[in-house]
């Protein structure tokens, strides 16, 4: 806005970076999860087939796409905020700014998860919930997560039970 100052748009602005419904709930976008999903089979280091000639196990974890998105039932003026120093230009030597950063203390939710049938001697739900967990440990969703360049401690979850159909 005129006049306005990058300060100033930051603390107009910050709410901006969440995610909303139609509803103008916050949401948890399920596309979050399967790149977690993907980045824990990453982590792992598992191999489908052998150690040297096997296939990475993020490729078949990249086939399974989440259908639906975790609602909060948080609205925009629930919003909670952690101020983080980034980088202005976005590269690692860049001078630091400040910027505010939506947090979601508590959540649940349910997600589908879908993969080929020809997938599931690969990825059975145990092997699903156990990368799940290992997402949910080590990489999380968000910012200031184990998994950022950052290494913070939010973003964490945890999987409480899943359900195959």
């Amino acid at each position: 806005m005129d006049g306005e100052t990058p300060d100033q748009q930051e603390q107009r602005t910050w709410k901006e970076r969440a995610h909303y419904n139609n509803k103008g709930h916050v949401i948890i976008p399920g596309y979050m999860i399967q790149k977690t999903l993907e980045a824990a089979g990453k982590l792992s280091g598992d191999r489908v087939g052998g150690k040297k000639t096997g296939k990475a196990m993020h490729s078949y974890l990249s086939l399974i796409r989440v259908k639906g998105d975790i609602d909060t039932d948080m609205t925009r003026d629930d919003l909670q905020r952690i101020t983080a120093f980034v980088s202005a230009n976005g590269k690692p030597d860049g001078g630091k700014v400040p910027r505010n950063y939506p947090i979601i203390p508590e959540w649940e939710g349910k997600l589908t998860f879908l993969y080929p049938d020809r997938m599931k001697t690969i990825l059975s739900s145990e092997k699903i919930e156990d990368y799940l967990d290992l997402a949910g440990t080590c990489i999380g969703i968000g910012h200031w997560r184990p998994g950022a360049p950052s290494k913070g401690s939010y973003g964490t979850f945890t999987v409480k039970r899943l359900k195959s159909k």
